[in-house]
């Protein structure tokens, strides 16, 4: 049991800058940043210098030097983080000589992609394993090597040229144009008529946790299987200092809605129905696609009777082919199985946001599945569940902040559900939304 009286208490145990390290009380205030549509992590940390203390002189830190940090918190948990400086910003100077200013900081990922380049032609290759090459020319020569956490992501194989790209287009190409195999896009194309019909869903997620880097399809993600912990429980409740810390932690502190349903978004993304105009250059064939989203409640649906966005494509399944027999249909162009599912589904998975601030829990990161308890107003008594809003919710954003002038460490969550997760009951259904189609 850890010596912290409070669930927001934390301790400095080591900062570095270019493997220096730096005077505790210099530090003033730190904050660090993952979400599930960045690459990486990044943050900052604010500093004060003394006419006694000039650690930016007398260490000669230019700004793109290591960096290193270390935190505990309550129960013993620990928040320890190693990347790069990236630049130091906002430094005033005082009348009586006290200097500020903010060292912001990347993770290995940002800085390795900025100096990595891949050219591969990628032959029937899985999604998953088009990520785990690009993570390993990250970690080439890496000073500060790249860790994986959960690469999931099982898809239909894949045919494209990386071209002089970065490790993380690479990883963007897959995320846009691979064809999950878990409720994956299809069609109705046969050659033989115009109109046709797509369904499924499409869209991988790439991002970097403080556990290390996951990747899974939208599906995976909104399951909550891109974790590899147990749900967390949240409770909102007011505060109360004599409660111990093991329950305290739990605690929400402040909660709001920041999202609940965004029709006329959903409609312009083409989330609830779309259409696709595609030329085939090899046939010469023009098609009209219609997709439906799989995850659409039927008062959605209704919002959307015709397409509300319109696709256009050209098709090339055979720009690979030098043999005389055609290869399988959308094996090498997957734009049928893709295009309008990539961006309904992900469309789809952030319909609903909430965001909330806890304590200090350096044990949640991105991706992983959190159950709130919001209560309600109401007149029977102060501790009526809000089945609107209590249930199941997956991490997309998460910010810890530490700050020096009150002692005190928090977390904002942002937290994702799907347009047909409306309510706590529905919520519920996370767990096999992956592993059977609807």
């Amino acid at each position: 049991m850890s010596e912290f009286s409070q669930s927001t208490d934390f301790t400095l145990d080591n900062l570095e800058i270019d493997g220096k390290p730096v005077d505790g009380s210099m530090f003033f205030g730190f904050e660090i940043y993952e979400h599930a549509f960045m690459s990486g992590i990044t943050g900052s940390v604010t500093l004060v210098e003394t006419a006694t203390n000039q650690f930016l002189d007398e260490n000669s830190i230019e700004g793109n030097e290591t960096f290193k940090i270390e935190f505990t918190t309550p129960l013993e948990e620990r928040l320890v983080f190693d990347g790069y400086v990236n630049k130091i910003s906002n430094r005033t100077v005082t009348a009586n000589g006290v200097t500020t200013y903010v060292v912001e900081f990347v993770s290995s990922v940002i800085r390795e992609n900025e100096q990595k380049r891949m050219t591969k032609r990628y032959k029937n290759q899985e999604p998953e394993i088009v990520v785990k090459d690009a993570i390993q020319r990250l970690n080439k020569d890496a000073e500060v090597p790249v860790t994986s956490d959960n690469l999931l992501g099982e898809g239909r194989p894949m045919n494209f040229l990386a071209s002089r790209w970065t490790p993380i287009k690479v990883i963007q190409y897959v995320q846009k144009h691979g064809v999950p195999l878990k409720r994956g896009g299809q069609t109705s194309d046969d050659d033989k008529k115009r109109e046709i019909t797509a369904s499924g869903t499409g869209g991988f997620l790439f991002f970097e946790t403080r556990k290390g880097l996951r990747f899974g399809t939208s599906v995976q993600f909104l399951a909550g299987e891109l974790s590899d912990t147990e749900t967390k429980e949240l409770r909102q409740s007011l505060a109360n200092q004599s409660r111990a810390v093991e329950d305290t932690r739990e605690q929400i502190m402040s909660y709001e809605t920041v999202r609940n349903n965004d029709t006329q978004t959903q409609q312009r993304s083409g989330a609830f129905k779309s259409q696709l105009i595609n030329l085939n250059l090899d046939s010469g064939v023009y098609k009209e696609q219609e997709w439906d989203s799989g995850m659409a409640t039927e008062k959605q649906k209704k919002t959307s009777r015709t397409p509300t966005r319109i696709f256009l494509s050209t098709n090339s399944n055979e720009r690979f082919n030098q043999e005389c027999e055609s290869v399988p249909k959308n094996s090498i162009d997957q734009k049928l199985l893709s295009m309008q599912q990539e961006a309904g589904t992900i469309n789809n998975i952030t319909d609903g946001m909430c965001r909330l601030t806890v304590p200090t829990r350096t044990d949640i990161c991105v991706g992983d599945k959190v159950n709130l308890t919001i209560y309600q107003a109401s007149e029977k008594s102060d501790s009526e569940r809000d089945q609107k809003f209590s249930g199941n919710w997956i991490v997309s954003g998460i910010a810890h902040h530490f700050l020096r002038e009150t002692n005190s460490g928090y977390t904002r969550l942002t937290c994702l559900r799907s347009t047909d997760q409306v309510d706590e009951p529905s919520s519920q259904n996370v767990e096999t939304i992956s592993l059977q189609p609807k």
